[in-house]
């Protein structure tokens, strides 16, 4: 597949390009392929999105955004150089703390909901594996969530996501800003207590645990 070509869709063609990522996405999740396949391919992706590179607060691109998460949900981060790997944390993060661009992509709610899980799990895949380059976008991201689960256009499985996200950050925000952030997420996890579905109940309820017994 030409990377190329996947990733010229002007700014209007945002379904487009997330549609031509996720195809791209597939390709990477192919279990059967030849050695070193899936690594070659990573690399010349990452690559061409590091030349591209637009990642700022007046161009970001849904179809570039797209296939970081769709290159991040499927790469071994022990074969990937550090430069990558810090490039797509860049890139996660920032797309995930600057939602107000997403929302004007020119994407339905339905697209946008989708991106936004694709973002929330690739967050939490780095917080995992690269908690290091995670650690100084923590307040931003768990500030990210938050506004996530006051949203109610995006599906029960994004505020699901979201959660399992400020389980997984808690520890990394920094401790003089621990004890408002806790009071924040206390506070909304009460309210998502109040969810019809009971799968966001029970998320909340683990996150509100969870964020008790971090030290302030």
């Amino acid at each position: 597949m030409d990377c190329e070509n996947e990733l010229s869709f002007a700014p209007n063609s945002a379904v487009g390009a997330s549609l031509a990522s996720a195809a791209f996405g597939r390709m990477l999740a192919w279990k059967s392929g030849p050695p070193f396949w899936r690594q070659r391919m990573v690399y010349r992706a990452t690559k061409l999105l590091i030349e591209l590179d637009s990642f700022d607060e007046e161009d970001l691109s849904v179809g570039k955004l797209s296939l970081c998460t769709h290159v991040t949900a499927n790469s071994n981060f022990n074969t990937i150089s550090e430069a990558t790997r810090s490039f797509l944390t860049k890139s996660i993060a920032l797309g995930l703390s600057n939602l107000t661009t997403i929302s004007r992509s020119g994407i339905d709610k339905v697209q946008r909901s989708i991106l936004l899980e694709l973002l929330v799990s690739s967050t939490i895949k780095l917080f995992c594996e690269s908690p290091s380059a995670m650690k100084s976008f923590a307040t931003t991201l768990v500030t990210s969530f938050l506004r996530i689960l006051k949203d109610q256009s995006v599906r029960e499985g994004c505020h699901v996501l979201a959660l399992q996200g400020l389980c997984i950050s808690a520890t990394h925000v920094p401790e003089r800003k621990r004890s408002q952030t806790k009071a924040a997420v206390t506070a909304i996890t009460v309210d998502m207590l109040d969810s019809p579905s009971v799968f966001v109940r029970q998320a909340a309820v683990h996150t509100r645990n969870v964020w008790f017994l971090v030290d302030e």
